[in-house]
């Protein structure tokens, strides 16, 4: 029964976000989405995954969560060569946090390596 779960979209206002997030609610889930972008529809947070004391307001406010998919990133060959810093500390130091909190608040997490991994056959290219 999908009505019962509850589930925390971080990057909820970004394309894949958005997409999930109408996908889940159309399937009945309660949904909660944050995202640094202002977002006027309900069940929209604003936090920063930069700030640990945000995500944790999240979690502590909103939670429990039976599911969290952590989408918030900062992508693109100009923000990772113009924008260094800003990139690494949403990708990188945002996705800590969440592990941090998670870890706090005694959540399972899961790694699915065929969503983060593929492999393709080699072909050859006529240029």
């Amino acid at each position: 029964m999908s009505g019962d779960k509850k589930i925390l979209v971080t990057g909820g206002a970004g394309f894949i976000g958005t997409n999930l997030v109408n996908e889940l609610r159309s399937r009945r889930y309660e949904v909660v989405a944050c995202d640094l972008l202002n977002h006027e529809l309900q069940d929209y947070i604003r936090c920063d995954v930069r700030n640990y004391r945000q995500i944790e307001s999240v979690f502590n406010t909103f939670g429990p969560f039976d599911y969290v998919y952590h989408l918030a990133a900062e992508y693109g060959r100009w923000n990772g060569e113009d924008h260094y810093e800003n990139l690494w500390e949403t990708n990188v130091i945002g996705t800590k946090h969440f592990f941090k909190n998670a870890g706090e608040i005694k959540v399972q997490i899961s790694f699915y390596k065929k969503y983060v991994f593929s492999f393709h056959k080699k072909r050859d290219f006529l240029l």
